[in-house]
């Protein structure tokens, strides 16, 4: 009698148990396709043709003019000076930003954060008011 009625209650939980990992299965598969696609649209963030790209070098033209070129200026101020003057641009991360600024001198010509001012690494760090900070330096 109990061998006959788990045969039910096991068919019937397999089911379910088979139910949730397809479930499983297909948010997974759309969590990958959705990832990958995020993924290509952050690569192709740095090229010509992104619009963030095009509002990006709108916005450095305009605010690297002559009295911004050749002078230290703060990244964090830099960028905080950025998101709010764009608001299609409030969600670029430092990263990106450095790798749109890059990009944006190497087609303008000019030398970013030039090595007899940088560190190793390419950054250059300044002590202001005892805190580490770091700055950008583009060099025409």
């Amino acid at each position: 009698m109990i061998k006959s009625l788990r045969k039910p209650f096991k068919y019937f939980f397999s089911w379910i148990f088979r139910e949730e990992l397809n479930n499983l299965h297909y948010s997974i598969t759309e969590h990958r396709i959705l990832k990958k696609q995020y993924e290509k649209e952050i690569s192709n963030i740095t090229s010509d043709e992104s619009p963030a790209s095009i509002l990006f070098n709108n916005w450095a033209d305009d605010y690297f003019k002559g009295y911004l070129l050749n002078i230290e200026l703060s990244l964090t101020v830099v960028v905080e000076e950025m998101r709010e003057t764009n608001p299609f641009l409030k969600y670029c991360t430092i990263k990106t930003f450095r790798d749109n600024l890059n990009n944006y001198c190497l087609k303008k010509g000019f030398v970013l954060n030039p090595f007899y001012k940088a560190q190793p690494d390419g950054r250059i760090l300044k002590n202001i008011s005892g805190e580490v900070t770091e700055m950008i330096f583009i060099q025409t």
